[in-house]
């Protein structure tokens, strides 16, 4: 016969057998408030009232104890899916859902995938490659207490969080301030204000000009974010200079990290048109003759010595002088990856 488990949730506890309150015990009955509950085999309802309306002589049955089975590790009430005055009871007791729970594999296997699921959802919702703004994130969900730390700790310590308890970063990204606690994350992380040394107000970074006011034991991120969350004139103002220092920063990195790949880049294919420009100068070895002059040698000793103490540039300009018997062109004289790449021609 098919059975309705019944399971205790006391956290880590798992006793041996347990028992709920059967004396004088009330639930909710449909519009009409609190009556009184009991166990009676073979009737529909559990309420007494109902019982005793066609038989006030009946009495309340003791429910069987809760019991741990060690093949699950849990302890279990299982009951025969016919007993309905039972189950009625138990589903009806102020207990259930507090206490104790129907139990099935099924249910199980959702409840695990919801967490599975609430799991990605936090970690996409952290998802971020931009350091700085990983940076804001943590002080949007931790508050200052993210402040000065690095990226890495940062990172590690949402990811954390997004594994263990998904829900403290879903409902803290669910919130309706939360974009503006992000802004002023990102205000205080990528250095555009900054808290006074004496921690009593919000400045800006470049002139020390004041922002907001902070008292004693006041959180001057989340003043910031109620300043900034308010509708006033004043608070659009600000929120809206803070994007447009946020934007202006953002290019400038932008800019900064092109030149520098740029540079990078340059640097790597002149070092690489050198070396087929080495490779295309090499002498040719020959083997008609046994021997080549002391005198050969000692001149082209000399010639790499020549060459060791000239610059790249100046070295590029020579050999094209020598190999197109004619002069740089003037656009073109101080440019070394141009005349690598013609002399590689």
């Amino acid at each position: 016969m098919a059975k309705v488990i019944f399971r205790l949730d006391l956290q880590e506890k798992k006793p041996s057998t347990w028992s709920i309150p059967q004396n004088s015990v009330m639930a909710p009955k449909e519009d009409k408030g609190n009556k009184f509950i009991g166990y009676f085999p073979g009737e529909d309802s559990c309420f007494v009232e109902d019982v005793h309306a066609k038989n006030k002589d009946l009495k309340q049955a003791d429910v069987p104890l809760f019991e741990f089975d060690p093949s699950t590790g849990e302890t279990d009430l299982s009951v025969d899916e016919s007993n309905v005055a039972l189950i009625n009871y138990l589903k009806t007791h102020p207990w259930f859902g507090k206490k104790y729970f129907i139990y099935s594999e099924e249910g199980e296997a959702a409840e695990k995938l919801s967490g599975f699921d609430n799991i990605e959802k936090a970690l996409e919702l952290i998802k971020e490659s931009d350091e700085i703004k990983v940076k804001a994130i943590s002080m949007a969900i931790f508050g200052l207490s993210s402040f000065g730390k690095s990226y890495t700790q940062c990172a590690s310590e949402l990811k954390a969080v997004a594994i263990k308890t998904p829900s403290v970063i879903i409902d803290a990204m669910s919130a309706e301030n939360y974009e503006t606690k992000y802004v002023a994350g990102l205000a205080f992380v990528s250095g555009i204000i900054k808290l006074n040394p004496t921690h009593t107000a919000i400045v800006w970074s470049d002139n020390d000009g004041l922002i907001l006011h902070v008292a004693q034991g006041e959180n001057g991120l989340d003043k910031l974010t109620s300043y900034l969350t308010n509708e006033t004139k004043e608070a659009q103002v600000l929120l809206q200079e803070f994007n447009t220092r946020l934007v202006s920063k953002e290019k400038k990195a932008a800019k900064n990290l092109d030149a520098e790949k740029l540079l990078s880049e340059k640097d790597a294919e002149i070092a690489e048109l050198k070396k087929q420009l080495e490779a295309s100068n090499s002498p040719k070895t020959t083997v008609s003759h046994s021997s080549t002059s002391q005198n050969d040698e000692s001149e082209e000793s000399e010639e790499s010595k020549g060459f060791d103490e000239k610059s790249t540039l100046e070295q590029l300009q020579e050999d094209y002088v020598n190999k197109f018997k004619t002069e740089v062109p003037v656009r073109y004289k101080n440019d070394e990856v141009w005349l690598a790449k013609k002399l590689a021609e």
